[in-house]
């Protein structure tokens, strides 16, 4: 509407505030290790191999085939032992058949890529504190809570080059654009050597 009337005077429209959410998180809510090592053992991950982390409903703009064709890629090329673990926290959308065929189907991703759709907001916030890095390689967002979040816990993260993560992110955010597959396989495995117990013990 501002826009239009700019416009229509022929003067640029004022730019429109945006009111950005105030999370009310630092660094020192990260939560303890026992928690992280609690939730790992609960949801079936090997605490010793590095965990990354992807949140957010399973729907085509959040990308997520990306990811699973980078998971299926690393354990053709290598065994499991040495590929980290990905956990997708959020309950499954719609339109993303392909997606969940592969998480249904795909036993190759058994004992590496786990879902999870009912954690409380504790146990996402021990998942962001004991991930590698959370991904998120989504086409299109409105302006990305879990990015801000992982940020304000301080924990690393790894998101698409698009405006909003552009304006938001922190300037040691790994940006990379969302189909940029071998990209984001090389930032994948920069994170991946320390594992997650050891990077604990280290913050």
């Amino acid at each position: 509407h501002l826009e239009n009337q700019g416009l229509a005077s022929g003067q640029p429209a004022e730019p429109i505030a945006v009111m950005i959410p105030e999370l009310g998180l630092t660094p020192d809510d990260r939560t303890s290790q026992e928690e992280v090592a609690a939730l790992w053992e609960k949801l079936g991950l090997d605490a010793n191999r590095p965990c990354f982390v992807v949140l957010g409903t399973i729907e085509p703009r959040k990308n997520h085939l990306l990811l699973l064709n980078i998971w299926e890629r690393m354990l053709q090329d290598a065994d499991m032992a040495s590929v980290p673990q990905l956990l997708i926290i959020g309950g499954r959308g719609w339109e993303n058949g392909a997606v969940f065929n592969l998480l249904d189907r795909s036993p190759a991703f058994q004992g590496s890529v786990f879902e999870a759709n009912k954690l409380s907001d504790r146990e996402v916030r021990a998942a962001l504190t004991g991930t590698a890095a959370l991904l998120f390689p989504s086409f299109i967002e409105g302006l990305g809570i879990p990015l801000m979040e992982a940020q304000a816990l301080g924990t690393p993260v790894i998101a698409s080059q698009i405006e909003v993560f552009e304006e938001l992110a922190a300037p040691d955010t790994k940006l990379i654009a969302p189909l940029e597959g071998p990209a984001w396989i090389e930032a994948i495995r920069s994170r991946t050597s320390t594992p997650t117990t050891l990077r604990l013990a280290e913050s």
